[in-house]
């Protein structure tokens, strides 16, 4: 989001200037696409010289963007010298604020807030913040199409083992607790027993690996996954499954996994979760949180009906021919 942000400015002429933490995600996908941006020494909170040189770049700043807590506690810093920057700061975890002596110091610093759900901006209006507007986030269709392989799903099947026919059941994401993948695990066992050929793909990395790895064998079902680590297919993936799952514990806002699934036509399954539900409206199918039984049902259910994974994919696709991707980038920068 960050990036996508960043590039529709540079190109629309804006000065923007983007500080990443050096050798980063975020640094190294600027690098490779050309686009301008600075790397900063961001190791942990606080960090002295990140605080340093956050200070010094942004001194001739109007606006300082601040895209997370980190972010925010340095352009906190740096308006605490320069009164006279405004701090506009980005909410994308449906988390309030943990309420800590140094958080409250910082966000007495933030001038605007961007929210990218309902829900989240009802958080804030609770912890006070008046001063917010809500704005989606954004992805680029017209990238994510042209990042699928044509004819990918042969070889990625081949290089996965997975059977030609075998329907795939993907759940994107870090290998983290709140994205669900445990609720996934859990409901393996029923989605195997009605569909045997099914293969459920993992797309991502995270402390979970391991443990996930070590319950699918004790459950007897390790053959049936595949743990990607990271990739950087991930539409051709996303392209190859014949569902996405998205069982979210908690935290979601406007989920990029689900909006991708939508504009490749996969059809998506969530958690119903409030930012889930904005984002998934009618183009998918949402069952309660946490629920293994519900969730396995609902997969089995889509396996089995391709009338309505037809349906759905329909209904995504005019969903993405009304969302294009020059829309959705003005519509970010001009919330900035």
């Amino acid at each position: 989001q960050v990036f996508l942000l960043h590039r529709e400015l540079t190109r629309l002429g804006v000065a923007s200037r983007l500080l990443a933490r050096r050798s980063g995600a975020l640094h190294l996908r600027c690098e490779e696409a050309g686009v301008p941006v600075e790397a900063v020494p961001i190791l942990r909170p606080w960090y002295p010289p990140a605080v340093y040189a956050v200070w010094r770049r942004t001194l001739r700043s109007e606006i300082v963007h601040a895209h997370d807590s980190q972010a925010a506690a340095l352009a906190a810093v740096a308006r605490s010298v320069n009164p006279r920057l405004a701090v506009v700061c980005h909410r994308r975890i449906a988390y309030p604020p943990n309420g800590s002596l140094s958080d409250r110091w910082k966000y007495r610093h933030i001038n605007r807030w961007i929210a990218v759900s309902t829900e989240i901006a009802e958080i804030l209006r609770r912890e006070g913040v008046e001063e917010l507007q809500i704005v989606p986030s954004a992805i680029d269709i017209e990238d994510l199409r042209r990042r699928v392989e044509g004819n990918a799903g042969d070889r990625l099947r081949s290089e996965l083992g997975i059977r030609a026919g075998s329907p795939v059941v993907g759940l994107v994401g870090a290998l983290a607790p709140q994205k669900g993948h445990e609720a996934l695990v859990a409901a393996a066992p029923a989605i195997l027993a009605a569909k045997p050929e099914t293969v459920f793909l993992c797309v991502g990395e995270g402390g979970l690996r391991r443990y996930l790895q070590r319950r699918v064998g004790r459950l007897g079902i390790a053959s049936a996954f595949r743990f990607t680590g990271f990739r950087r297919d991930v539409p051709s993936l996303m392209d190859l499954c014949t569902v996405v799952a998205a069982p979210s514990l908690d935290g979601e806002g406007s989920s990029a996994v689900i909006k991708e699934a939508m504009v490749l036509g996969t059809p998506v399954i969530a958690s119903e979760l409030p930012g889930n539900i904005e984002v998934l409206d009618d183009a998918g199918v949402a069952v309660p949180v946490s629920d293994a039984g519900s969730l396995a049902d609902a997969v089995v259910q889509l396996l089995e009906d391709s009338k309505r994974r037809t349906e759905l994919a329909v209904v995504c696709g005019k969903l993405s021919e009304r969302c294009n991707p020059g829309t959705e980038a003005a519509g970010v920068q001009g919330a900035d």
